[in-house]
């Protein structure tokens, strides 16, 4: 159901189907994964956290639990946590975009331009024609003073997708930026 955008009859499927008394331990795992990513997608993140750290608890390698531990430490703004989970996911995970995108932001959000840099240009690798990667290029180049990079970042996120970028956050970042050189 959530690959189909009907978070709230997976996690009602999903319950359902984690109160049975049979269920193998598989079963029960999947069923608790379920839970973890309708919540996540319904932005419970309390609820989904919960649910990704039993799967952890049971198996610390337990690679998708990781990756929803790191969307849901991002979303609830905790970043060092972000990255923490993060990292480990996209080594599991090395086509995964998003997270990429997410592991660049996090690192943005900690003004760590450096490395914001490299996630970011590894999501563009892994898929050129979204903005969103672009667009933190941009944000991260023109953070560590190279404007016109950015810039030229900034306007290839808007060909790809007009919307992509606030227009009064960017005029604000380029003259917070000018103000300090």
């Amino acid at each position: 159901y959530y690959y189909t955008g009907q978070c709230e009859k997976a996690r009602n499927f999903f319950s359902s189907f984690l109160k049975e008394s049979s269920l193998s331990a598989e079963a029960k795992a999947s069923s608790i994964r379920g839970l973890g990513w309708s919540n996540l997608m319904l932005k419970n993140y309390n609820e989904a956290e919960r649910y990704f750290s039993t799967l952890v608890k049971e198996d610390s390698s337990d690679n998708d639990a990781i990756l929803g531990m790191g969307y849901v430490s991002y979303n609830k703004n905790n970043f060092t946590e972000a990255v923490k989970h993060l990292k480990k996911a996209v080594k599991a995970f090395p086509t995964d975009v998003n997270a990429e995108i997410a592991f660049g932001w996090s690192y943005y959000k900690m003004k760590d331009y450096a490395n914001s840099l490299v996630e970011f240009r590894r999501a563009v690798q892994l898929n050129p024609y979204l903005a969103e990667p672009h667009r933190g290029i941009g944000f991260s180049l023109i953070n560590i003073g190279r404007i016109d990079e950015g810039r030229a970042s900034i306007a290839e996120a808007m060909y790809r997708y007009p919307d992509s970028v606030d227009n009064d956050e960017f005029a604000a970042l380029i003259r917070d930026r000018k103000e300090l050189a």
